[in-house]
């Protein structure tokens, strides 16, 4: 149960955020040189954050994506690939 910490203290930063007028939290999806296991428990972890969040009407930001297929995994990676092609357009639009 400690990992569901986790998932009670994102619950508590989103409240403060939401509180405190700030539209965005950013989250840490892997770490910088490791990721964790594929799961279903993660899984449902990152489904109650994102809801939550989404109650709340504050947007989440990942981090650290760099791990090749755990966007897809996660349910993001087609969302991941549009943003990052809109950003290469927008780069070479004020380059």
């Amino acid at each position: 149960m400690r990992d569901y910490v986790l998932v009670e203290r994102y619950q508590q930063d989103i409240r403060i955020c939401k509180e405190n007028g700030i539209p965005m939290i950013v989250m840490h999806l892997t770490g910088k040189t490791e990721c964790p296991g594929y799961h279903e428990i993660g899984l449902k972890r990152l489904q109650e954050i994102a809801d939550y969040a989404k109650a709340l009407d504050i947007k989440v930001a990942f981090e650290n994506t760099v791990f090749q297929g755990y966007l897809d995994y996660v349910g993001l990676g087609d969302f991941y690939k549009k943003a990052y092609e809109k950003g290469e357009e927008l780069r070479e639009m004020f380059a």
